[in-house]
């Protein structure tokens, strides 16, 4: 929950009233849950992620695991900008939400040198998934792997692990992974560090990736959500090797930064809300407006970029 002297400057006498009201009602309703979960068995990993929302979590930053002895002195330089170049698209083998159209494009535009990995969430899905990649882009550079584990497999964006520059000693820069929690439960998150040999960072906070967008240069963005709230500013800056965090107001959408803002280099940033245009610009970036895709959930600006290609939705009015 939030007091009002939480709640971020430019809002209304009224809306500061519904917004306490609103985050205390949300205090009784995860108390509750929290109890009800108890007594009805349900999952630990339901009753952590309530636990954490009413109570906070602690942070652990180290990195562990095999590929993270021999980096043992590493540092986090900075997140990993979307506009940087990729050698890979991750995405799921979902097609939840009429998305199948979205991903055979994808994987039939991929820019050269990129290979899509679409994962499955069971080993008994990999033959189908093969077949499907094969009848939409049979030329297309595509592994199709299992990363196994619980909990909700579609949004990639949100549970994979977000990339990280990583730098040992006097060394070249090399890529690291950042594990928060993920309160659909989905947890692959080192399966994909050991696929790709980096060292993961974890700490003991939920957040989802589509929360975060980054400059290139070390400033980070997010949404002021009572999820992203709870993750200490420390955090940001001695995992994810953020320079400097900015929490936006929430106005629109399910309070994802994605949704709202994306640079397109360390200088040009889009967005379709005014708000955020008046803040970046007065950071000194140029800023570009997208037109309004319709209201709602919809928008333009929560696209993919890599490698200079966009892609980008399209919606029947």
């Amino acid at each position: 929950s939030a007091s009002a002297e939480e709640i971020p400057q430019g809002y209304t006498p009224e809306q500061e009233a519904r917004i306490v009201q609103h985050n205390s009602l949300m205090t009784q309703a995860l108390r509750q849950a929290w109890q009800e979960a108890g007594r009805k068995g349900i999952s630990d990993t339901f009753r952590e992620f309530v636990k954490q929302l009413y109570l906070g979590g602690a942070v652990e930053a180290e990195p562990e695991g095999p590929a993270e002895a021999a980096l043992a002195a590493a540092r986090v330089t900075r997140p990993v900008a979307e506009f940087e170049r990729a050698g890979s698209l991750f995405f799921s083998s979902g097609t939840d939400f009429g998305s199948a159209q979205a991903k055979s494009s994808m994987l039939r535009n991929l820019p050269e040198g990129v290979t899509a990995v679409v994962f499955t969430k069971y080993d008994s899905e990999l033959d189908d998934t093969r077949r499907w990649v094969a009848a939409e882009a049979p030329d297309a550079r595509v592994e199709v792997v299992n990363l196994s584990s619980s909990g909700n497999s579609f949004w990639a964006r949100d549970h994979l692990p977000i990339p990280v520059w990583v730098r040992a000693g006097e060394g070249p820069e090399s890529l690291g992974v950042v594990d928060a929690r993920y309160y659909h439960g989905y947890e692959a998150d080192r399966q994909v560090a050991d696929g790709f040999g980096a060292p993961i960072f974890r700490h003991d906070y939920y957040f989802d990736g589509g929360n975060f967008v980054v400059d290139g240069e070390g400033n980070c963005f997010v949404v002021a959500t009572t999820m992203s709230n709870r993750v200490p500013d420390s955090v940001f800056s001695g995992v994810y090797g953020c320079a400097t965090t900015t929490r936006l107001r929430f106005v629109a959408g399910i309070g994802h930064v994605d949704e709202h803002v994306k640079f397109l280099s360390a200088s040009v940033a889009v967005t379709d809300v005014e708000y955020y245009a008046e803040l970046l610009r007065s950071r000194g970036y140029d800023v570009r407006m997208l037109p309004d895709a319709g209201g709602g959930e919809r928008t333009y600006v929560n696209s993919l970029l890599v490698n200079g290609t966009i892609f980008m939705p399209a919606y029947q009015t």
